[in-house]
């Protein structure tokens, strides 16, 4: 599903990303750990096209993402991305937030629209919060709000910068389930920090000082790899796992 060919992205002196290869199978779960700094982000965003590597080629679909090529538009459209900051509408409701799209470009009525949101914003710890609007969440709300409006447009890839470290392990195990029901074929890439989201992924992508650590699963990692060890001990300690919902 997604090929990525020996990517470099530098800001200024900084090589973020440096000679980054991998390969993602259709539907597979993948997850990116690594020290702060490491280049997770800025790798999910060359994925996703929001930045253009100086070198390297990715690949969606086994169709090249360049911004040249008259695909380029309709190879994103194919990906969805939650981000860290909120692109949320601040005038309207959480409730209208989920049901516009339906009804204005899915053509929903709104009664089917309605349905259809509640259903997620439940699935996400929501629901009591349909009638409120965004500047009343939380910053976690917020980001649930944005992983429901994600799921309305079943994406083929669906890629998370860190989208649930924020909300409590109840939530984020309903909000796995939610990718297991309503997107299963989708391919999903998530920067997460909780024991339970990173134990539960395909494969692990372990990236230092923007290269490639470690690319395997939770198992052979927690055997064989230094950083993977020490992260995953440090969140088994408590600093990487939350108990109360954000």
């Amino acid at each position: 599903m997604i090929k990525v060919d020996h990517i470099t992205k530098q800001f200024k002196q900084l090589k973020a990303v440096d000679d980054v290869s991998l390969e993602i199978e259709k539907g597979e779960i993948v997850c990116l750990i690594g020290p702060s700094g490491s280049g997770k982000s800025t790798v999910l965003r060359c994925i996703h096209g929001l930045e253009k590597p100086e070198k390297g080629e990715v690949y969606i679909d086994g169709q090249l993402l360049d911004p040249s090529k008259p695909d380029y538009m309709t190879l994103r459209r194919r990906m969805g991305f939650v981000f860290q900051h909120f692109h949320l509408f601040p005038n309207m409701s959480v409730m209208d937030n989920l049901t516009l799209a339906q009804i204005q470009v899915m053509k929903k009525t709104k009664e089917e629209a309605e349905k259809t949101a509640a259903d997620l914003l439940k699935r996400v710890g929501l629901l009591d919060k349909r009638d409120e609007y965004p500047s009343k969440l939380s910053g976690g709300q917020k980001q649930r709000l944005c992983i429901a409006r994600a799921l309305l447009k079943k994406p083929k890839v669906l890629i998370l910068d860190d989208s649930t470290s924020a909300v409590d392990t109840a939530t984020d195990a309903s909000i796995r389930a939610a990718f297991a029901k309503k997107i299963p074929g989708t391919t999903k890439i998530i920067i997460a920090q909780r024991v339970s989201s990173v134990e539960s992924a395909d494969r692990i992508l372990v990236l230092d000082e923007g290269r490639i650590n470690a690319f395997d699963t939770h198992e052979n990692l927690l055997k064989s790899n230094e950083i993977y060890q020490e992260i995953y001990n440090s969140q088994l300690e408590g600093s990487g796992d939350f108990d109360q919902p954000a």
